[in-house]
């Protein structure tokens, strides 16, 4: 049997190697940025609720919750939807 001249795939159907693994990098770490802002975005919104009501630190915990909640929810559908695209 001869060699195959292709580069092996990926379960994507794209070569294994470099560009995948940036395509992932970009993916995964862009999800990282999306959590993070979204926790930090909702943690400032709370932070700003409670100097203007004088109500300090009730609306900056519920902040800090909800943006992570926020942010877990939205990286279980992105990675949901990353899975399903790369299954069969």
């Amino acid at each position: 049997m001869s060699p195959s001249s292709e580069s092996p795939k990926d379960a994507r159907g794209g070569a294994l190697g470099l560009r995948s693994a940036g395509s992932d990098l970009a993916r995964f770490g862009g999800m990282g940025l999306q959590f993070a802002a979204t926790l930090g975005a909702f943690a400032l919104l709370g932070y700003w609720l409670d100097r203007w009501l004088g109500t300090l630190p009730i609306f900056l915990i519920v902040g800090v919750f909800v943006g992570f909640f926020g942010g877990t929810l939205s990286m279980v559908k992105r990675v949901a939807r990353y899975r399903g695209s790369s299954g069969s």
